[in-house]
């Protein structure tokens, strides 16, 4: 046995890791009769991909482009191939996937689990929306192919479903021709949360991307000040391919404690705000802007060992102006240190356990600590109180009883997976304890 930890390292666990280098091995460990969850790069906030005596089983041998039709734009890929080496692969070929995670090395099989979005959600929507077909595998059901038109219930609960039908062996596509060589990126510098909402109100038809760097720990009518980043391509220099890079893993000897406090937040967010106004307006090649964490890895270590909790939730507009008055004085109560907060336009509609539906997305990140707790807590309410939805995959602490008083179809989620899924064959801690 070996320990697992989130990547927040909220969570950890004890699970027999396998990394099956070939198909053979692969189906072998899927007959058992023993539990399993399937695990790509680790880089979960929550613990979606192990639990507590399962077989754990890496995806990471399986990472090949299997067939790329660059005239019907579609690319059939391997649960472990990173997301940034899909994007580098098809802008070579003048495509783009439009839907990008904030890290490269988050794995196919992992965007599809959980469903991610990105910087563009209000223009093209989450993950599962580009998703043309994908072939699961199960000990129970054998291997099956699923799509709109085949399936088709089974592939509805697998986009979001966490990885818990089965092991996802393929994904087809569906990509977009590249609207130019670089990216533009400009930072609109904002006064208040609010006037945030209004301009990227204002520049959502006109943009390629859009989200936001917002100072959740100024009081009273500054709160939320910061910047709105808008991106644009441009046609410019051709960006050299940029592959994938592995998060480095969090080294056992960190400090316990963490370097953002109510002292140093301030020094932090005052230094990155001035480097981005002083210098607002950047040309980056395609690769490397659709990354913003790459880089910026140090911002996880600070957080030392105990690691960092993650709010999202997206706001429905008529609930908006309250809820933004109520975040701002749960922050002001329990006297918690946001280390990083954001915003993002949000437009669908929102079924099973899917992070998605019309607002505003609005991100908290916060140290792993009392205070912590308490205003985490107090948002709990207010989402219940005040409607949308929260990020199950982001968030290691959300019970089984919010979860369900949040999202209208969970029963019908957890009733569906126990239909097909009625020994468990796949488990993970996410499942446990949410009660799925």
């Amino acid at each position: 046995m070996s320990e697992v930890r989130s990547f927040a390292r909220t969570e950890s666990v004890q699970v027999r890791r396998h990394e099956p280098a070939s198909y053979g091995h692969l189906l072998g460990l899927l007959r058992s009769d023993k539990a399993r969850s399937i695990r790509g790069a680790g880089l979960s906030y929550c613990l979606a991909s192990a639990a507590d005596g399962v077989d754990c089983i890496s995806t990471g041998a399986f990472n090949r482009v299997l067939e790329f039709d660059r005239e019907r734009r579609l690319i059939r890929v391997e649960p472990g191939l990173a997301i940034g080496d899909l994007v580098s692969v098809v802008c070579a070929s003048g495509l783009w996937f439009p839907v990008l995670p904030g890290y490269p090395s988050i794995t196919i099989g992992g965007c599809v689990a959980m469903n991610v979005h990105g910087k563009t959600q209000h223009n093209v929507g989450n993950f599962a929306e580009h998703v043309e077909s994908l072939v699961l595998l199960h000990p129970d059901h054998g291997e099956l192919h699923c799509s709109t038109t085949s399936h088709a219930d089974l592939f509805d609960l697998t986009l979001g479903g966490f990885g818990l039908t089965g092991y996802i062996a393929e994904v087809t596509l569906r990509l977009q021709p590249l609207a130019g060589t670089a990216v533009r990126r400009v930072a609109h510098r904002v006064r208040s949360l609010d006037d945030a909402v209004a301009t990227m109100d204002d520049l959502a038809t006109k943009t390629d991307a859009l989200y936001s760097w917002n100072d959740f720990n100024r009081p009273g009518a500054s709160f939320g000040a910061g910047l709105v980043y808008a991106e644009y391509f441009v046609d410019g220099e051709e960006p050299e391919p940029e592959p994938a890079r592995s998060m480095p893993t969090l080294p056992g000897w960190l400090p316990r404690r963490s370097a953002y406090s109510a002292v140093t937040m301030p020094l932090i967010n005052r230094v990155y705000e001035v480097r981005d106004r002083l210098r607002p307006t950047r040309i980056g090649g395609v690769v490397q802007t659709a990354f913003p964490i790459a880089g910026n890895e140090i911002y996880f270590h600070l957080y030392g060992g105990r690691g960092f909790y993650e709010y999202q939730w997206i706001v429905p507009r008529p609930s908006l102006a309250v809820a933004i008055a109520r975040l701002r004085e749960a922050v002001a109560a329990t006297r918690a240190t946001i280390t990083l907060g954001s915003l993002k336009l949000f437009a669908g509609s929102q079924s099973l356990l899917r992070f998605d539906g019309d607002g505003v997305c609005i991100t908290l990140d916060a140290v792993d600590h009392p205070a912590t707790a308490a205003l985490f807590a107090r948002l709990d309410r207010l989402v219940i109180e005040h409607g949308g939805v929260v990020n199950i995959a982001k968030d290691s602490r959300l019970s089984a009883d919010v979860v369900a008083r949040v999202f209208p179809e969970y029963r019908d989620f957890r009733s569906r997976l126990r239909d097909f899924d009625p020994h468990r064959r796949f488990d993970t801690s996410l499942r446990r304890r949410i009660d799925v």
